[in-house]
């Protein structure tokens, strides 16, 4: 499992429990790179320290391509980080290879995860 979870992150998805003779459960790779719902050059960054900043994030995130815009999430009230952000690709080309290759990477001594931003995934 931990090697499908490696290999171009692909997530097994159940589509149902069983088949009409009840014998075995279907199941399908989900796929983000082909999903349609996966528009724009945008990623989010969980899991951020809180000594990490836009100017530590963006130099990070610039090995993979160049950097349109950046936005690390605070408390409206306090102002402290939240520990993600989004980092949005000047190109998909790069924001596809700063996904596949950022992910688990150490910042500030932190291990981050690295997703599709997912207000553009989730409807509402």
């Amino acid at each position: 499992m931990d090697r499908l979870r490696l290999a171009n992150r692909r997530l097994t998805v159940p589509l149902s429990l069983s088949s009409s003779n009840g014998s075995s459960l279907f199941q399908r790779l989900y796929d983000p790179f082909g999903d349609p719902k996966v528009i724009g050059c945008t990623l989010f960054v969980g899991s951020l320290s809180h000594l990490t900043t836009e100017d530590t994030l963006r130099q990070a995130m610039s090995k993979y391509g160049r950097v349109k815009n950046l936005r690390l999430v605070r408390h409206i009230v306090t102002g402290a980080l939240r520990g993600y952000g989004f980092v949005e690709f000047e190109r998909e080309r790069k924001m596809r290879r700063a996904y596949k290759d950022a992910h688990h990477t150490v910042l500030d001594d932190s291990e981050i995860i690295v997703d599709y931003d997912r207000q553009q995934l989730m409807s509402g």
